[in-house]
């Protein structure tokens, strides 16, 4: 069997992060970048990353709320439909990228 390391996180530890660039300004800029990440300072969101929140928070209310796709009823989810009149079984995914079993490689963050 694979031994997998063990990783100590220190909280006291100081952060690192290298920063390569073609010309002095590109570097200056992505460093302040870089510190307002770090401080905790508020980040305007890309859009992108917008979008991507927009679509986390609608796929956890879905799933905050007991609906079943098989029959439509709320109060259970699709695993658990009393009116279920297939079987089926959970297909089991592993993303190459990351290698959660969450989702395919295809919807990798």
């Amino acid at each position: 069997s694979a031994k997998q390391k063990r990783i100590e996180i220190d909280s006291e530890d100081k952060l690192h992060v290298l920063i390569q660039s073609e010309n002095e300004e590109n570097l200056e800029n992505a460093a302040l970048e870089i510190q307002k990440i770090l401080s905790g300072d508020d980040v305007e969101p890309s859009e992108q990353q917008k979008a991507k929140n927009l679509q986390l928070m609608a796929v956890s209310s879905a799933l905050k709320e007991d609906f079943c796709e098989s029959c439509g009823e709320k109060g259970h989810k699709i695993w658990a439909c009393p009116n279920k009149t297939t079987t089926w079984k959970k297909v089991n995914v592993i993303c190459a990228v990351c290698k959660d079993r969450s989702h395919p490689t295809s919807d990798c963050p």
